[in-house]
């Protein structure tokens, strides 16, 4: 065969094959069927956090609740995969009767080392990232009605958005001295509803849009010890000017 056309067969096939390990894979769920899909892991830390597929204006939807009166705790679906590579996650769902519980997502290992996490409760919308290296907040007060959340990790960077508005960057991740290695490794994605410590009123989040893209999904694998290790290491919250939380397993990390 001429060389010339071996050589581009040679090109053509060099193309594809970046191409295919370029190509994004994507996960959606809409949390309006019977059953929420198999790639979400359901957990439940409370007995008094509850999911249910109820009627809502327009259809049926999971939502998440707790009444009134009840501890703290938290109710989630994690993915039974981790995003690897470049993502973005996106969350829609309404948070008009909230009241003071916080509903939104985390990536990272959740309840254990490196983690971040995006949120809307009682006043507005939080963000937060924990590493080695430290930690980091941003928020603001605005109406959680209707609310789409939505992180991005690009190369060595996070950004987070609400309604469209990017109001948080995270640059520079994994350069010497942040300690923010770990918060470019593979993610597990954990949507949650959670009770701010002390508070005792009534929480409800309805979720309408789980949207996930990354350059990989990487199954994730059942472990006994990582279910201990993530009740060792239940979150629990204060209140100051905002809501904060305060992480158990801050020893962990230094």
């Amino acid at each position: 065969m001429n060389r010339s056309i071996i050589g581009f067969l040679l090109f053509l096939a060099a193309a594809f094959t970046s191409h295919i390990a370029r190509a994004a894979v994507s996960f959606s769920e809409l949390f309006n069927a019977p059953q929420v899909s198999s790639q979400l892991a359901v957990s439940q830390a409370s007995p008094n956090f509850n999911l249910a597929y109820v009627n809502v204006p327009g259809g049926q939807q999971w939502q998440a609740t707790k009444p009134a009166g009840v501890g703290d705790g938290y109710i989630e679906f994690a993915t039974r995969f981790q995003v690897a590579g470049d993502f973005s996650v996106s969350l829609v769902l309404d948070g008009s009767a909230l009241g003071w519980g916080e509903a939104g997502f985390a990536f990272g290992q959740y309840h254990a080392t490196s983690y971040g996490d995006l949120y809307v409760n009682g006043m507005g919308v939080e963000s937060s990232e924990y590493a080695l290296g430290g930690s980091g907040f941003s928020g603001f007060d605005t109406s959680t009605a209707s609310s789409t959340l939505v992180v991005t990790r690009q190369s060595n960077s996070l950004r987070y958005y609400f309604n469209g508005f990017n109001f948080f960057l995270v640059p520079d991740l994994g350069q010497p001295g942040t300690g923010t290695d770990d918060l470019l490794t593979p993610a597990t994605i954990t949507l949650f509803l959670r009770q701010t410590k002390g508070q005792t009123d009534s929480h409800l989040a309805v979720f309408k849009q789980l949207k996930i893209t990354a350059a990989q999904f990487i199954p994730e694998p059942t472990s006994v010890a990582l279910a201990g290790l993530a009740a060792l290491c239940a979150p629990w919250y204060v209140r100051g000017s905002r809501l904060r939380r305060v992480d158990r397993c801050d020893s962990l990390k230094a």
